[in-house]
């Protein structure tokens, strides 16, 4: 197996992949992209993508030193196969993928809450109809950004997006870590042992559980939060690089603008029916998940995942 030169972090989504792109961050064997979700390859959705590695690492922090180069893009698993065949061409055989793989049906509903309180803050969403669409859609590969909220049902079917992602990379190239270990403390090193493993170096962190960044959060003031988004947009390069300063900046904004929430399902207005029907189309295509998870190397699976 060749060197790992980079390392791609690429979901799904509301798997704490974020949270562990900010930890690695902290370890300068890796070269960070200057946004956490660079989404460099995200077009390739909709046509076959032009670039080389040269122009591909003139987005990180550190561009020609010899370190790894990090890439956080959790919308890139749901996309499958056009997303994975775009990072094989540009990159070619020095490239990692890590799949951070949480209980599917949590990570719908916890996707689903993300997209009303954040991705669509300024439309009325109906978590119903947002549900039945995503369910209509089957295992259609979106093909543009319009179409991602159509796909979380999808994003959620492990085993066949990652059957697609297996025909572009060999085993030895994916690293699937578990959500469940990921955020237990007793575990973190742990995972964070495998990946360093997985790229072939000495493990650098000096932390020892994982601090969980981008939670989804209800405001009070939705013009407010428009406007905070849009500055730290502007402004996530330089805040990257002073954690400490974008810690407190985050804290002092939602001390002013968080509505607590009462917890994602009771939040979300899905009838039992439409729920049971979730499950089952989840539970129907993850069938047979264990076996492919472990031909991949994965152990100790979480139970939801061991089918």
């Amino acid at each position: 197996m060749s060197t790992i030169s980079h390392l791609i972090l690429c979901g799904p989504t509301r798997t704490a992949t974020t949270s562990l792109y900010r930890q690695l961050s902290q370890d300068e064997l890796f070269n960070p992209s200057r946004v956490k979700e660079l989404d460099y390859f995200l077009p390739a959705m909709q046509g076959p993508l032009s670039g080389t590695p040269q122009t591909y690492l003139e987005n990180f922090v550190r561009p020609g030193t010899n370190t790894i180069s990090l890439e956080a893009s959790p919308l890139y698993f749901g996309c499958g196969k056009p997303v994975a065949e775009a990072i094989a061409k540009t990159l070619g055989e020095n490239v990692g993928i890590v799949m951070t793989l949480r209980n599917p049906y949590e990570r719908l509903i916890s996707t689903i809450f993300h997209i009303m309180t954040k991705r669509n803050i300024h439309e009325q969403t109906d978590p119903a109809v947002l549900a039945r669409t995503a369910i209509d859609s089957g295992l259609t590969i979106p093909k543009s950004k319009s179409e991602l909220n159509a796909a979380i049902v999808r994003e959620s079917s492990y085993r066949p997006v990652l059957e697609e992602w297996l025909q572009v990379f060999p085993a030895d190239r994916i690293r699937i870590v578990f959500y469940d270990h990921l955020t237990d403390p007793e575990r973190f090193r742990d995972v964070a042992s495998s990946i360093y493993g997985f790229v072939g170096r000495e493990h650098g962190l000096a932390a020892d559980e994982l601090r969980h960044e981008n939670q989804t959060r209800l405001v009070k003031n939705s013009g407010l939060h428009k406007t905070a988004l849009a500055i730290n947009n502007r402004l996530e390069p330089i805040l990257n690089r002073v954690p400490g300063l974008r810690t407190m900046l985050r804290d002092v904004y939602y001390a002013f603008n968080e509505r607590r929430s009462k917890g994602e399902q009771s939040e979300l207005a899905i009838n039992a029916e439409l729920r049971s029907e979730l499950t089952s189309v989840l539970d129907e295509r993850n069938r047979g998940l264990g076996q492919l998870l472990r031909g991949l190397g994965a152990t100790d699976l979480p139970a939801w995942a061991d089918r």
